[in-house]
């Protein structure tokens, strides 16, 4: 169950915009893209692999809530890939 809700969630082959930018060229793509309702994941900050796992742990924190009300479930760590070499990483508390 908890597969399957992330993987409706995790933004895979998404089009990743920080909304907060309206006077860029990739606001102006997003509005295209979202007028054929193309996957977005919108922002509220620029969207590199930092703020993404940020945003990522808040999120799956709050599903898993909603999912799972009698359970104590805690988002501890999370690590996004970007290349073979480089990731990001989000740990609770730091």
């Amino acid at each position: 169950k908890v597969n399957k809700m992330l993987k409706e969630y995790v933004p895979d082959h998404s089009f990743i915009v920080n909304v907060n930018n309206k006077n860029s060229a990739e606001y102006e793509v997003y509005k295209i893209l979202d007028s054929y309702n193309y996957r977005i994941m919108t922002m509220s900050k620029a969207p590199s692999a930092e703020n993404m796992v940020e945003v990522f742990a808040k999120d799956i924190q709050i599903l898993l809530e909603k999912e799972f009300p009698d359970i104590e479930c805690t988002v501890d760590s999370i690590k996004l890939w970007e290349t073979r070499d480089s990731y990001a990483t989000w740990t609770r508390g730091e």
